[in-house]
């Protein structure tokens, strides 16, 4: 006389599977849909579980009962893949780095730039006078006015042009 494994009771209603478990009772519902064990009762009644055969059938069709989150295999290629995009990922946030870095500079080299910018102000400043002065003679109050303006003006916007000034990028010698 052989023994066969005993047939699972089916005892459990959708609501007290989903309190076992933690998945939701529509989801239980759902999942009864799609194929997971359950004994239909006829009629009106609730359908009946089975807790072993329900994770049993969750296990197999890779489900955790979390939304969105299914039970994955780990196998070796997978976790190659996994490896693979952090590389990736690590390689690009990387990149992204790197060209901030070549965009910024360090505070000294921010002092040194506006230092040189000031001393070439004033200096162009100080022989505006003597570049000046005698294309003024002979003229009135407002031509007088208009050549300091314009004399002034191309001395900011030669200064206004970052060409002129050289700055090493962050890590770079100064």
């Amino acid at each position: 006389m052989s023994r066969s494994s005993p047939k699972p009771q089916f005892t459990l209603t959708a609501a007290e599977l989903s309190a076992l478990t933690g998945v939701a009772t529509d989801t239980v519902k759902q999942h009864a849909g799609r194929g997971a064990p359950h004994r239909k009762q006829g009629g009106r009644k609730p359908r009946l579980f089975n807790l072993e055969a329900y994770n049993a059938w969750r296990r197999e069709n890779q489900l955790t009962g979390r939304r969105g989150r299914p039970c994955k295999p780990h196998t070796a290629s997978m976790e190659e893949a996994k490896l693979r995009k952090e590389l990736a990922l690590a390689e690009r946030h990387e990149l992204a780095v790197d060209r901030l870095r070549s965009q910024l500079i360090n505070e000294s080299q921010h002092v040194a730039v506006c230092a040189a910018l000031a001393s070439t102000a004033v200096s162009r400043l100080r022989r505006l006078p003597s570049e000046v002065g005698p294309l003024l003679t002979g003229l009135s109050g407002a031509e007088i006015e208009d050549a300091i303006d314009l004399a002034v003006r191309g001395i900011c916007e030669s200064l206004a042009d970052p060409s002129s000034y050289r700055i090493a990028p962050m890590g770079g010698s100064t």
